[in-house]
């Protein structure tokens, strides 16, 4: 991504782990973050979701 305000590119990972028993999810984490650009200090909040990088591990148990 690239800040709107001078075009510095900047990266967002967000990782965690689900583990449920009983029940499936049905849906991506999402969540918002602040963020300041490290180069003109631009504050900007950012969504950033889980759907890009989510996989699902079923146990065989």
């Amino acid at each position: 991504m690239k800040c709107n305000k001078c075009g510095h590119e900047y990266e967002i990972k967000l990782g965690a782990k689900i583990i449920s028993k009983g029940a499936k999810i049905l849906t991506a984490m999402t969540t918002i973050v602040t963020a300041q650009c490290e180069q003109c200090g631009q504050i900007f909040q950012v969504p950033v979701a889980s759907k890009s990088f989510f996989t699902v591990k079923k146990k065989n148990s």
